[in-house]
């Protein structure tokens, strides 16, 4: 019967062991961005927006040497599928070790993303329609916080293992669905008072052939 019991403490002192390696080395954002509970108050957000009625939305978001509040820069990715009038927002605040305060005037952190539209059948073709918004703790959409994105592109099949809206944050490329042919760079820059500014760099470009780094 000790022996039992030992083993079983045993069992259970690695599993929470391995559960918090995981997750020191890969944060999970939360997946719903309308229960802003699961995010920090008064950081630093994004919200991707998925504005089409009838396909998902799939981002790559590469957010380069971005700084972190300990000095240092890291490259992090965010993978994020969104369902068809829904959302999902990632906290950069949390992210970069600010936790529940704003990213401090006068930062600016490129963005590049490669994304996709897909369904079940895997027909057509769709305008992407997706929107960022930036925020802390207003969500209201205005002209320099929010860029939208609405070229069309053919539709892609949905993975079988994708059956709700998630967000997965983490240093590690997850790679791109093939059908991720959308190219898109922008710019997050808080202004010197704490402005939030979306900067678009150039044309979203449909294509295939731009290398994902």
């Amino acid at each position: 019967m000790k022996n039992s019991v030992i083993i079983i403490a045993i069992i259970v002192i690695v599993v929470v062991v391995v559960g918090a390696l995981a997750y020191l080395n890969v944060f999970t954002a939360p997946a719903n961005g309308d229960n802003k509970t699961q995010v920090t108050a008064n950081g630093t957000k994004i919200t991707v927006i998925n504005n089409n009625q009838d396909v998902w939305a799939h981002w790559k978001l590469q957010l380069q040497n971005a700084p972190q509040k300990n000095g240092t820069t890291q490259t992090y990715y965010v993978d994020t599928y969104v369902k068809p009038g829904e959302n999902v927002t990632f906290d950069m605040s949390n992210m970069l070790g600010y936790e529940n305060t704003p990213l401090p005037p006068n930062t600016n952190i490129t963005v590049l993303g490669w994304g996709g539209v897909y369904n079940s059948t895997a027909s057509g073709e769709s305008k992407f329609d997706t929107s960022f918004l930036l925020w802390t703790t207003d969500q209201t959409k205005q002209s320099n916080n929010t860029l939208d994105i609405d070229p069309p592109q053919a539709i892609g099949a949905l993975p079988g293992n994708v059956t709700d809206n998630s967000v997965n944050v983490g240093t590690i490329d997850p790679g791109s669905n093939p059908n991720d042919l959308l190219f898109v760079q922008f710019n997050v820059v808080i202004g010197p008072n704490g402005e939030l500014i979306l900067e678009l760099s150039g044309t979203p470009t449909l294509c295939n052939v731009i290398a994902q780094t």
